[in-house]
């Protein structure tokens, strides 16, 4: 205690009263920004690449509310989306011309109409068995999905004869919906 004692008399003496006292506010500064001023530092670096990290996500629509009309309105715009009969030969024609683009040749088709009592919906079942290439048939697929979405693709059963072979049997189940106006 002594060493101590004589130490900071000596410390006095060199550095005067005022030095002394800048010298423990210089301490007290160093202590503070040690335990308080880093670690508060540290957290604000965090939330900001927290917060730029959220910034990157994607942003997420909330969904629409109801019209306030009612359900009536909303469902007379869903059921209008659908082509009527009228337009069943420009479609198969449509489809037609798809699998002819991608090299598949649709040799027989069969087709079925029918629908379920009360139904708003008309069901068009087509069968079509091809033989093609795999990538051929793909696009062929997702194209006709898109040109014609109204029809989905209920059942695909695909045949391959020999591991090495290329081509494909394939037999593609397709219901196509039409408005019964």
């Amino acid at each position: 205690m002594n060493v101590v004692m004589l130490n900071l008399h000596r410390l006095r003496y060199y550095l005067g009263t005022f030095g002394l006292f800048g010298l423990v506010v210089a301490i007290v500064g160093l202590v503070i920004y040690l335990f308080a001023v880093l670690p508060a530092e540290r957290q604000a670096q965090s939330s900001a690449a927290q917060l730029l990290h959220l910034r990157m996500q994607p942003k997420i629509t909330s969904l629409a509310e109801p019209s306030p009309v009612g359900g009536s309105a909303a469902l007379a715009e869903f059921y209008g989306q659908f082509s009527n009969m009228q337009a069943l030969p420009d479609m198969l024609k449509t489809l037609y011309a798809l699998a002819q683009k991608h090299n598949i040749m649709l040799k027989r088709g069969d087709f079925k109409f029918g629908n379920a009592e009360g139904d708003k919906l008309l069901r068009y079942e087509i069968t079509l068995p091809v033989k093609c290439s795999y990538p051929d048939l793909r696009s062929f697929i997702d194209e006709a999905a898109r040109k014609l979405p109204t029809m989905g693709l209920s059942e695909i059963n695909l045949k391959r004869e020999a591991v090495g072979d290329n081509m494909v049997k394939a037999k593609l189940a397709f219901v196509l919906f039409l408005s019964d106006n």
